[in-house]
């Protein structure tokens, strides 16, 4: 007798569904709100069926129309109005002192990223506003990042985003993330020519180097980052370098040598993993 495997979504695909970030799908199931298993992988899998259960429970909640929490709800006004740079770092820094890493705190600020997005798309902020709100917190999080002392023996990441995109709010994020475990980063911004990469990967360090890719929901041209992921896999598997998807674009979701990272405590997961083993 047969049986029927149930289709599993990823933390990505849940939390597109709902419109949330996954660090949100991952405190749901935390909760033990929704339910879920993991791969060998230690990765989250959700059975379709289980996850229109409670999205059903979700929309007829009275709740559900308030995707932001009020702590978000506060950032937002607090980025909207505040001229003082020193005023958001310090901010940032009583996050710190809260959750002690901040690859969490990066966690918290994803979902704050993903809001504002969102708002965007709405309608209910201007385009002004976002890109105010989101250079004051980009700034801020990467005068942060330069405080950090780097190793002695730097261990070098690249940082990018799709070269049809632009919005590297996420890659801040990702960069304060190697930077705490003392990396060396180099900033390849906006609108990086993908194909321009494996020169650059050629200089990294074999197990001390790494590429980081970032693409926002703007991205969602899936064949086309499905090529620029194959071609950059042979590159960093030749050399022997981690290379790791981010963001809430169309990366594909299995892919063969890269990590498809989902939080970015998950990524802080990986790279200290891969401390211990050099």
């Amino acid at each position: 007798m047969s049986t029927i495997t149930p289709e599993l979504l990823t933390s990505a695909e849940v939390a597109a569904l709902f419109g949330v970030t996954a660090t949100t799908v991952k405190r749901w199931a935390d909760a033990k709100l929704l339910k879920c298993e993991k791969t060998l992988g230690k990765h989250r899998r959700f059975a379709r069926a289980e996850v229109e259960r409670f999205k059903r429970a979700y929309e007829a909640s009275p709740q559900a129309s308030k995707v932001a929490e009020e702590w978000v709800e506060d950032w937002l006004v607090f980025l909207r109005e505040t001229r003082s740079p020193s005023a958001i770092e310090a901010r940032l820094l009583q996050m710190h002192a809260r959750l002690l890493r901040w690859d969490l705190v990066c966690d918290e600020l994803g979902e704050l990223v993903c809001e504002i997005g969102l708002r965007w798309s709405r309608g209910e902020l201007s385009i002004l506003e976002e890109h105010l709100m989101s250079e004051r917190l980009s700034r801020a999080l990467s005068r942060l990042a330069e405080w950090l002392p780097r190793s002695p023996d730097h261990p070098r990441a690249l940082l990018a985003v799709p070269d049809s995109d632009e919005h590297t709010l996420g890659l801040a994020l990702t960069e304060l993330c190697f930077r705490e475990r003392a990396w060396e980063t180099l900033w390849l911004g906006q609108r990086t020519p993908l194909s321009s990469l494996p020169a650059e990967i050629a200089r990294l360090t074999p197990g001390l180097g790494a590429v980081a890719l970032s693409a926002s929901v703007v991205s969602q041209d899936a064949k086309r980052l499905a090529k620029d992921v194959t071609e950059l896999e042979g590159a960093c598997a030749a050399r022997g370098v981690l290379l790791v998807l981010g963001g809430r674009g169309a990366w594909p979701e299995r892919p063969v040598y890269a990590r498809r990272i989902d939080t970015f405590s998950e990524l802080g997961v990986v790279l200290d993993s891969l401390k211990s083993a050099t």
